[in-house]
């Protein structure tokens, strides 16, 4: 059984209460929610207090807020794309070149802006926002969700397919061969490194571990199967459902729900930052809650943990970058969270037999000698 991630109990903040809660971004210390029907809102104090900001934004059912260094992204239902640079005291439409105006979702890879439109995939670079075309090899769909790592981008479509592009949007291939999402509405995706978590409005969420090449069902302890967003922060994922928040901290080889406190079970949005995780819900307030350990511990602590080679075939080696105890101790856990092998007494450049392993994606998690986690990482044995 994996190591639980330890929450504190949401909080309900003062609003926005004003049309359901379809985004959250953070900027510096103040948090922004979007609405449909209400516009944006802005908190500078943790959520005690919301203020409209919507000066010069002519579309008040805003579907999507994005931050990107120091401006602020609003995608309206209507209106297509807005900006503001001075934290959403004014807006200033940028629809150049934007062929439809009914933005669902956006993604940024730090240089440019992707748009998932009724209309398929826009693209501008940051400097200058003008949009172009992103359709070559991707048919002409409702975009619902965009995820980015760098030139890769995933877009899940209405029409129950999902995309990919190599090339920061220039071609798209289907993410899809073996057909698993033929009979589903990607509604939410997300990503880090080669894994790729797709949550769906009826069939729960599906994740590949090998950059969309082949997908599974990862539904394990998942109580509603309606998923709104998904979102990745270190090696933690959260997935908001109509029944509540469940957490994965193993890469959705299993999951936990995180609802106490929570009185509002449809949550739209997940956001991280200023170590809090905000959810926005059908009721129209965010609701907070403190950072989980597991967060903050493992990203602090694996930088410290190497496990090589990956691919691994015959052996792995565990070696870390400073000295350890004699009594720190492993162990690797399969997909579904069932440990199927453990050692204690390990050092540096611990090796480790695994040819009697099936092929797959593992885990390993390393504790100390207060059988606390160190590290974790994922695996690939072939």
């Amino acid at each position: 059984m994996c190591v639980n991630i330890v929450f504190g109990q949401w909080q309900k903040t003062s609003g926005p209460a004003n049309g359901y809660v379809e985004g959250i971004a953070v900027l510096d210390t103040t948090v922004f929610a979007c609405t449909y029907s209400g516009g944006v809102f802005s908190s500078v104090d943790d959520g005690n207090s919301w203020n409209a900001v919507n000066n010069g934004l002519g579309d008040l059912y805003v579907n999507c807020i994005i931050a990107v260094d120091s401006t602020i992204f609003a995608g309206t239902l209507f209106d297509g794309v807005y900006l503001s640079t001075n934290k959403g005291s004014s807006w200033k439409q940028v629809n150049t070149g934007l062929g439809n105006t009914w933005i669902n979702t956006f993604a940024t890879n730090g240089t440019s802006i992707f748009a998932g439109t009724n209309g398929g995939v826009f693209v501008s670079d940051l400097k200058n926002i003008s949009w172009t075309t992103s359709d070559t090899g991707l048919a002409f769909v409702n975009i619902n969700s965009l995820a980015v790592n760098g030139q890769t981008v995933f877009a899940g479509a209405q029409n129950a397919e999902i995309f990919e592009s190599t090339n920061s949007g220039r071609t798209w291939v289907t993410a899809d061969a073996n057909l698993v999402f033929e009979s589903l509405i990607v509604s939410a995706i997300c990503i880090k490194n080669d894994t790729v978590f797709a949550g769906t409005t009826t069939g729960g969420v599906y994740v590949s571990y090998n950059n969309g090449g082949s997908w599974t069902t990862s539904n394990n302890g998942l109580g509603n199967l309606q998923i709104n967003t998904l979102l990745m922060k270190d090696s933690v994922t959260f997935a908001g459902t109509d029944g509540g928040i469940y957490v994965s901290n193993d890469y959705g080889a299993s999951w936990a729900q995180r609802n106490a406190g929570l009185a509002d079970s449809s949550v739209e949005t997940i956001a991280v930052g200023n170590n809090t995780i905000y959810a926005g819900t059908l009721s129209g307030y965010v609701y907070k809650s403190g950072t989980p350990l597991g967060i903050n511990i493992l990203a602090a602590k694996n930088s410290s943990l190497n496990v090589y080679p990956v691919p691994s075939h015959d052996r792995i080696t565990i070696d870390f970058n400073n000295k350890v105890s004699s009594n720190y101790h492993f162990r690797l856990l399969d997909l579904m969270g069932s440990c199927v092998l453990s050692k204690a007494g390990i050092d540096n450049n611990t090796s480790i037999d695994i040819s009697g392993y099936a092929k797959g994606v593992y885990f390993i998690e390393v504790f100390n000698e207060k059988s606390e986690v160190i590290g974790r990482k994922k695996l690939i044995f072939e």
